[in-house]
């Protein structure tokens, strides 16, 4: 997990993630024989991403083997919670020109959602079961498209 510098929201606990009511979601399929670079460009590149204004934390999240459910399920996710979806918008964010190695082309595949937070109901924001009773849903597909090939946000 990792923080944006000087984000509006810093947790006592480094294992939690601050959020925001959006969540930018991208799930990541990626040849085995680039893994280890992917891994390292992407590290820096979620770490720029941070320091964009709007966006709140990132975590990386990697399949469990033997825990996929029925049907493709990306081999990593990336998720990236935003102060709103304006920060899709930004000058800075739209300026960012993001080109992966060219030793990626046609083996990193990736897909991207937006989810923006649902507001709870009274009855579950006071539940002690309020976790059984909040939702998110998925909004429109990213600004670039939900499939991308080679290339990277």
């Amino acid at each position: 997990m990792t923080t944006r510098p000087n984000a509006p929201r810093t947790p006592a606990d480094p294992k939690t993630q601050p959020i925001g009511p959006v969540m930018l979601h991208i799930g990541t399929d990626v040849d085995e024989a680039i893994a280890a670079e992917f891994d390292r460009w992407c590290e820096d590149h979620v770490e720029d991403n941070l320091r964009l204004p709007g966006f709140v934390s990132a975590r990386r999240l990697k399949r469990s083997p033997g825990h996929a459910a029925p049907g493709p399920s990306p081999d990593s996710l990336t998720l990236y919670q935003l102060e709103s979806v304006a920060a899709l918008e930004t000058p800075e964010y739209k300026s960012r020109q993001v080109s992966m190695p060219a030793s990626f082309a046609g083996r990193v595949r990736f897909k991207r959602s937006l989810y923006r937070e649902l507001d709870v109901p009274p009855a579950c924001a006071r539940s002690r079961r309020a976790r059984r009773c909040s939702t998110s849903r998925s909004t429109s597909p990213s600004p670039s498209g939900e499939d991308a090939s080679s290339t990277g946000t």
